[in-house]
């Protein structure tokens, strides 16, 4: 996914421009370890996809991060 020279450029630039402004960007579609890395490479420090975690309904996300001492706040907590 991340091999194409055009979309590593693309995504570069991304990263690149959030990072002049501050703004966190997540990358998407990170599927196994050579994507992690060659995002890593062009500048990325957070990411999601299936290389991390299957997609899961709230409860058990809920339960995974609090179980890695992950503080969680959810819309069944604000007012």
């Amino acid at each position: 996914c991340y091999k194409d020279l055009d979309k590593q450029k693309i995504i570069k630039n991304i990263l690149d421009l959030s990072a002049e402004f501050q703004i966190a960007t997540i990358v998407e579609s990170v599927e196994n370890e050579q994507d992690w890395q060659q995002v890593r490479l062009l500048g990325a420090f957070l990411a999601q996809g299936f290389y991390f975690f299957k997609p899961m309904e709230t409860e058990e996300l809920t339960d995974v991060l609090n179980h890695q001492g992950i503080p969680v706040i959810t819309m069944d907590y604000l007012p």
